[in-house]
């Protein structure tokens, strides 16, 4: 009978308990950092971390790709039932197929008319996830759908949300809903309503970097 020497068992329950403190630790540094205090948005520094607050407006909307809401940022992800043969008992997971966000940058508009551009590339979201899987949309075999799918290299079937071998997830953030960005300030070239062609000004923008991505908190209204 195959068994585990002693110092494999100790090297093992070492590796758990580091991955442990290590999420515990990094669990800790989110709260840290969704529970700071806002800043003004007219006091914002580029290069320097920060937390601001607003109300989203959108110049451009997303559609997502789920349930086709229009909206001003979206997160999807899709898992696929797999079942497993173990010593002739059968085990069920689900593992995730596809995970996509959008991309277009939102404006947030502070409580003083202040606005900050949002970059949304590589965005971390604490947005309320939704199961979509009974949505019409993702069951009745809309080219939209589709054509999503496939580009996420995802093989289409009928009726894939009630057929009980997929999971659909979406969160949607609208406009005009409030909420947090935690991120890195930076100063970002906009266009402008000023009526010349190409006229353009410097916008504070929040952002993320490799090690520090963005955060998108919804606000109790």
């Amino acid at each position: 009978m195959w068994q585990l020497s002693g110092a494999r068992i100790i090297e093992l329950g070492l590796e758990s308990l580091s991955r442990s403190a290590s999420e515990i630790y990094e669990g800790w540094q989110r709260t840290r950092r969704i529970r700071m205090p806002s800043q003004p948005m007219k006091d914002l520094v580029a290069g320097k971390p920060c937390k601001v607050t607003g109300v989203v407006e959108a110049t451009t909307l997303e559609t997502a790709p789920f349930t086709q809401t229009s909206c001003a940022y979206y997160s999807v992800r899709l898992e696929q039932r797999k079942v497993r043969e173990d010593r002739g008992f059968e085990e069920i997971a689900w593992e995730p197929q596809l995970q996509v966000a959008s991309t277009s940058p939102f404006w947030l508009i502070g409580d003083d008319g202040t606005k900050v551009l949002v970059d949304t590339v590589g965005a971390l979201s604490d947005l309320p996830t939704n199961l979509v899987s009974d949505h019409t949309r993702v069951n009745d075999e809309n080219p939209v759908l589709s054509a999503f799918l496939r580009a996420q290299g995802v093989l289409t079937t009928m009726y894939m949300g009630i057929s009980g071998d997929y999971r659909f997830f979406e969160s949607t953030l609208g406009p005009g809903a409030k909420v947090s960005a935690l991120g890195t300030v930076r100063a970002e070239r906009v266009a402008t309503n000023s009526g010349y062609r190409g006229a353009s000004a410097t916008a504070a923008c929040i952002g993320g970097e490799p090690r520090q991505p963005l955060r998108v908190v919804p606000v109790a209204t």
